[in-house]
């Protein structure tokens, strides 16, 4: 089969697809190649080249030059062509907290000091760090994520397994984070966060139900405005009392 003529590549709907499915059964000629990856650098379809590189099998410096500090498709490249570290990359990598998180346990596989700069000021980022890639606290980053309170609590029950003082001015003014650590962290009550807590019918009734495990008197008031949640909470004080 003879190749397409630039000219046909060009008028096609989508050039960039029309090359690659050609490539898919033919080898493209190295004014075609040109032609694809220039335009996938103008429409910066990086992942399509990655692609072409994955299925012509071989280095391409080219498109090297052009990913090499594009944060997203540097770690792809390092992590499904190359397997291994691309030292040339890392500058950009390092500076996107979640690609460096990834880049540090698929493709280091252990810690990459040189991000952790980057990493810790992230709380998502850094309490995935610390999970999967140190596998233990991680001090340093410790004032970043006590800050925040979708991730200190994960921090606290799944890293210092235990109550974390330093995170617990943070956590007991948001009324759900406050429930879950008081439930799963603290193992009961925690009476410096109920008058946050009992601000929310819903995280109210669930307080109720699985910390206090029965009636919160003092929080009804605030259970009442909610019609929904106020008769969740009437049926299960009910089923207690029939017990």
């Amino acid at each position: 089969m003879k190749p397409p003529k630039i000219s046909t590549i060009l008028k096609s709907k989508d050039p960039i697809m029309y090359i690659y499915r050609y490539a898919k059964r033919h080898a493209l000629s190295k004014d075609i190649e040109d032609i694809f990856i220039n335009l996938c650098e103008r429409d910066e379809n990086y992942y399509m080249l990655i692609k072409y590189i994955l299925r012509v099998c071989k280095r391409i410096k080219k498109i090297e030059d052009i990913i090499y500090n594009k944060p997203s498709a540097a770690y792809n490249y390092a992590r499904i062509i190359k397997k291994c570290r691309w030292r040339k990359a890392e500058p950009y990598i390092m500076k996107d907290p979640e690609l460096a998180c990834l880049y540090a346990l698929c493709v280091i596989k252990g810690r990459w000091r040189k991000a952790e700069e980057y990493i810790m000021k992230d709380p998502g980022n850094a309490y995935y760090y610390a999970k999967h890639v140190i596998k233990g606290r991680w001090k340093e980053a410790e004032p970043y994520i006590a800050k925040n309170p979708i991730w200190s609590v994960d921090y606290a029950q799944y890293i210092i397994k235990d109550r974390w003082p330093e995170a617990e001015p943070y956590m007991k003014k948001n009324s759900y984070w406050a429930y879950i650590y008081a439930k799963y962290v603290i193992g009961n009550r925690w009476p410096e966060a109920e008058p946050y807590i009992m601000k929310d019918p819903w995280d109210t009734y669930e307080y109720a139900r699985y910390v206090i495990k029965g009636r919160w008197k003092e929080a009804e008031k605030y259970i009442k405005k909610n019609e929904r949640v106020f008769r969740y909470y009437t049926e299960f004080l009910e089923k207690l009392r029939t017990k």
